[in-house]
């Protein structure tokens, strides 16, 4: 049983960093071009979902 746990912690922390490392690029885009605003509103949203 421990394995299994493993495996669904695994993925978690793996999507939590996949998930910094977009955002930090997303901000990154967005100080170079402003147009990246509707792509940050809609990968908001998708996080709020």
């Amino acid at each position: 049983m421990p394995k299994d746990s493993d495996k669904s912690s695994e993925p978690r922390l793996l999507y939590i960093v996949f998930l910094i490392f977009h955002l930090s690029i997303l901000t990154k885009k967005l100080s170079k071009k402003k147009k990246q605003r509707k792509r940050v509103k809609i990968f908001s949203t998708w996080l709020n979902v």
